[in-house]
């Protein structure tokens, strides 16, 4: 009866992931429809993605702190609430600066919900084998919730009830379940011990909030604009603005005051190669969906539900390749990592070659999708492990945290930049072939960041060869 129970304690805390994750993939198909319900420009359109990212990045450490200092159901429960509130708000929107604000602080409470489900599974589930077996689930959650988010992305907007366009109810689906959870979280959930803090680094929130804005506004803004003045400045801001923050937080370390970033990390050359390679890998990854979302639908003349259901084909052949990656990385280590990328490479050539007329192979089609979703899943569920696994237990919470904020980061950054290329190729006019031009560049972009990502296994492969010799 206590492991019923506790199974369905895991489920409600696994909600605050499965909600965050499918209002990330949702929108990514959903995008053309909701530009051009909202009479939205291209920046705007890439903003809807990269809102919700920026507000998850920005607050993801701070929210994971709130958790240890105000007590993790309390802030789950506000976190939820909150989430459901400004889903909401997204669905009731009548422009894109409407919706890009409510999708950013949509983006904060999810920052603040999320960190607390992951954290109270050790204390739901104390037995070793029973928490393993709990991530286990949580994360095949996550990972369902891709696949279904890029379904309901492509599906929804093809409706219409009771006059209310089908992009909508991507964010109303949010409110009932979110209701619930919250509900679920006051009843059933029990509050775990507290850890008080000295200090909150407010300053250091305040600068990583400041330099992330400065850095991904006006590379999603400025190439829509012919790079104005002010955008060159804003960018050159903005490293001012890390270096600042890595000083502040240094500063604090050394006077043993909480940080939000324990910069001693840095010093950790695995970890910095690691990092390098999330950067990478996510700025192919994410920008991947959005960049053939707006390209099959607005320029192939794809249905949204077509599209839909072709990215959950690439959702299945990740979910297969998941099964075995880990496995397989234990015994092989970055060979296989190197494999998935090349896959990816392969793949994405594939779309080259293929994704250029309306008339494609629909089975074809299916095929590369399928082949790119492989490489995704040799790789992806490994990638924070790799960037992890040498780091010492006390300083293990405060790395992947810093590894999930690069993360959210360079998933705004790919949308910017690769998206930036996409539309500034396509010019006013769009027509097909300089959107099959545009879509080609913006590819290569992407099998160059694959490239990095490879090369950097390479290298670490080879040098784990030359050790063992």
């Amino acid at each position: 009866m206590k492991s019923f129970r506790n199974i369905g304690v895991l489920l409600l805390l696994s909600m605050s992931i499965f909600l965050a994750v499918i209002d990330l993939f949702v929108v990514n198909v959903a995008v053309p429809s909701i530009k051009e319900s909202l009479n939205g420009n291209n920046s705007g359109a890439m903003f809807i993605i990269v809102a919700y990212v920026l507000g998850y990045a920005a607050f993801l450490i701070t929210g994971s702190i709130a958790g240890n200092t105000w007590g993790k159901k309390k802030v789950y429960a506000w976190g939820m609430l909150l989430f459901t509130v400004f889903s909401l708000f997204c669905s009731i929107a009548q422009t894109t600066f409407q919706l890009n604000i409510f999708r950013f602080f949509q983006g904060v409470s999810a920052a603040f919900m999320v960190p607390q489900g992951v954290g109270m599974i050790p204390y739901v589930f104390p037995d070793f084998k029973d928490r393993t077996k709990a991530f286990g689930i949580y994360g095949s959650i996550a990972g369902a919730a891709s696949v279904v988010g890029q379904f309901l992305g492509g599906f929804l907007p093809e409706l219409s009830v009771w006059g209310i366009e089908g992009w909508r109810l991507i964010f109303m689906i949010n409110i009932p379940l979110g209701g619930i959870a919250f509900v679920l979280s006051i009843l059933k959930l029990k509050e775990v011990p507290v850890i008080k803090q000295k200090s909150f680094d407010g300053l250091g929130l305040l600068l990583l909030t400041v330099f992330l804005i400065s850095l991904i506004y006006p590379l999603i803004v400025g190439g829509e604009s012919h790079w104005p003045v002010w955008s060159i400045a804003m960018l050159m801001f903005s490293f001012v603005i890390l270096l600042l923050f890595y000083l502040y937080e240094k500063y604090r370390l050394t006077k043993q005051n909480p940080v939000l970033i324990d910069v001693s990390l840095f010093s950790l050359k695995e970890f910095n190669i690691g990092i390098l390679a999330a950067v990478f890998y996510y700025i192919a990854q994410d920008s991947y969906f959005f960049l053939n979302a707006i390209y099959l639908q607005s320029h192939l003349n794809l249905s949204s539900i077509h599209v839909g259901n072709m990215f959950v084909l690439q959702g299945i052949g990740y979910f297969i390749a998941s099964l075995f990656s880990v496995r397989m990385v234990m015994k092989y280590d970055y060979k296989v990592m190197l494999g998935g990328s090349c896959i990816m490479i392969v793949a994405l050539i594939l779309h080259i070659c293929y994704f250029t007329s309306e008339h494609i192979n629909s089975f074809l089609i299916y095929f590369i999708l399928f082949l790119y979703g492989i490489g995704c899943g040799t790789m992806l569920p490994s990638m924070m492990t790799m960037a992890l696994r040498k780091i010492s237990s006390d300083l293990t919470a405060s790395a992947s945290g810093v590894y999930l904020t690069v993360q959210q980061v360079s998933i705004a950054l790919g949308v910017g930049i690769i998206g930036g290329i996409f539309f500034r190729l396509l010019g006013q006019d769009g027509d097909i072939l300089k959107a099959t031009v545009a879509y080609h560049y913006s590819t290569y972009a992407n099998i160059a960041s694959l490239i990095i990502v490879g090369g950097i296994f390479l290298f670490l492969s080879s040098r784990r060869n030359r050790v063992n010799e």
